[in-house]
């Protein structure tokens, strides 16, 4: 199953600047521009690239948690592409760059725009409504939009949707807060040796689609970053180059989106 349509879809979002209304409150990665052209990216921490990175790489993260952690994860390739779904509707609810620490309520306001749309648009398109159960089932995938950031579940779908997330977050954390946050966590589930190919692999992607690598202190890469922020073909092409790692040659690598 091909998620382009989803893609589109998620992407009218992101590519529209943050609501106005909440620019005095959270200003920072609002947009950036480039000083050469003057082309303006809106979103630049939060939209397409990060949103089609962190989906891209979930039947690879799945396939390291399968053979390398104690989680249960007898995912299906339905699952897997629920779970691709999901991280591709994270962020559409946002209305700025402001995290859970900087104001809680308002944080969970953006979680909940974002499972609205999740969950009107999975409801209104039949051919994704059949992935599901039942309407039960559509509630707990919205429920699971939400919340799968918070560290305090551990079930592993929880677990591997935050761990596809975190992986992007070199581009805004630097080395110290990254390794407390994403590479400590990720070694507790998979071992150092394992959980350093993730984050190698991600760092890729980052440099793949011109994003910046806080962490290293390497900046936005132009024109590379705005062709992958306002065209899906590239964002696509540039992400799908970058070999994945193949935790087991029984496993099926990564074949992005529509595994």
């Amino acid at each position: 199953m091909s998620l382009r349509d989803v893609i589109e879809y998620v992407n009218s979002y992101l590519r529209k600047t943050f609501d106005l209304a909440y620019y005095d409150m959270y200003p920072l990665d609002w947009e950036i521009t480039d000083n050469t052209s003057g082309i303006v990216i809106n979103r630049p921490n939060h939209g397409l690239p990060h949103t089609a990175r962190t989906a891209y790489i979930v039947p690879t993260v799945v396939a390291y948690f399968a053979n390398f952690s104690n989680l249960q994860c007898n995912f299906t390739m339905k699952d897997i592409i629920k779970m691709q779904i999901v991280l591709l509707f994270a962020v559409v609810g946002r209305k700025n760059d402001m995290g859970y620490a900087d104001n809680q309520e308002v944080y969970k306001t953006f979680r909940l725009a974002s499972a609205n749309a999740f969950e009107s648009f999975i409801n209104n398109t039949p051919k994704y409504k059949n992935l599901f159960k039942d309407d039960a089932e559509i509630k707990q995938y919205k429920n699971i939009v939400i919340d799968f950031a918070n560290p305090s579940y551990s079930d592993a779908l929880r677990v591997i949707l935050r761990q596809c997330h975190c992986l992007d977050l070199p581009r805004c954390y630097e080395e110290p807060e990254f390794n407390q946050k994403v590479r400590n966590p990720l070694n507790g589930y998979l071992g150092k040796n394992k959980a350093d190919e993730l984050i190698d692999y991600s760092n890729k992607l980052l440099v793949a689609t011109g994003d910046r690598i806080l962490m290293k202190n390497k900046h936005y890469k132009f024109p590379l970053f705005e062709q992958c922020s306002h065209n899906i073909d590239i964002c696509l092409e540039k992400i799908s180059q970058v070999p994945a790692p193949i935790p087991d040659k029984k496993m099926t690598p990564s074949q992005g989106f529509g595994v």
